[in-house]
């Protein structure tokens, strides 16, 4: 008889709960942010030209100039796609940090309380000039970077960078259409920070002559990789989870199925030598 009573205390308990409820669900976000604007594809044309422009400049003249004449052409090439990479990489780590100091939110990459909040609050988040122009030019570089990899010479990696950068843009896309600008904006900057001088190493060995001076900028590299993606970027879901675990991301329990395919691709085109 007693466990009949505590059922239905128990019961009215809960049936007192959901009759607290709000009456009116809160308004369920748009599908594609009210901050997005029709003519941002302009601007990512024009980036993608631009970038284009500069990548062929340095390909067929600048660099060939500076270069040693008895290298070989192929390895010239090289050098010249790995010193544009690494100057894009450069450019966009710094506008990432002047656009990470110019908004009014922020994230402690070093806390075991939860940070997720700051990323979606408001949702979807309101984009700023520069918060637009860091995005647009994320896109237009890895639209660009696909379109050059079609036109130019097929090497054995081809299929690898080409999921990569659908993978990227993939992403980029659907962070700033959905609105999660604050949340992409955070993985967009981990990942350039390292990609500097995984392509400033690069650079340098085909350069030859730099007396170990690659070995030293990948092993920066191997390090930045490891804390900036392993560590804060694989510690995202402790972010969201709130429970003070955020190094289980070197686990490898990731933020989420589409920070793991992003690192998949990634780990994917440096193993085929992207």
């Amino acid at each position: 008889m007693g466990g009949f009573v505590d059922l239905l205390e128990r019961s009215a308990s809960v049936l007192s709960i959901l009759g607290d409820r709000p009456k009116t669900l809160p308004p369920v976000p748009p599908l594609i942010s009210p901050h997005v604007r029709g003519t941002d594809i302009y601007t990512v044309v024009l980036v993608t030209t631009i970038l284009l422009m500069v990548r062929v400049a340095m390909d067929v003249s600048l660099l060939p100039a500076l270069l040693p004449r008895t290298m070989r052409r192929s390895r010239q090439r090289k050098v010249s796609e790995n010193v544009f990479y690494t100057c894009f990489y450069i450019a966009t780590s710094v506008l990432g940090a002047a656009v990470y100091s110019a908004e009014p939110w922020s994230v402690n990459l070093f806390s075991n309380e939860p940070q997720v909040l700051p990323l979606f609050d408001p949702f979807p988040a309101p984009l700023s000039p520069l918060m637009r122009m860091y995005f647009l030019t994320e896109l237009g570089f890895y639209v660009g970077a696909l379109l050059f990899l079609i036109v130019d010479e097929h090497r054995k990696d081809f299929v690898v960078m080409v999921v990569h950068h659908v993978v990227s843009i993939s992403l980029v896309v659907g962070s700033y259409l959905g609105g999660w600008v604050r949340f992409g904006a955070v993985v967009l900057a981990l990942h350039d920070l390292g990609d500097v001088f995984l392509y400033g190493a690069k650079a340098a060995h085909n350069l030859g002559g730099c007396y170990g001076a690659d070995t030293v900028i990948f092993v920066f590299f191997a390090v930045t990789f490891y804390v900036t993606r392993y560590v804060w970027v694989g510690g995202l879901d402790g972010w969201a989870g709130g429970r003070g675990k955020w190094r289980k991301g070197l686990l490898g329990r990731g933020g989420s199925a589409v920070l793991h395919l992003r690192l998949w691709a990634d780990g994917s085109s440096r193993r085929a030598g992207g």
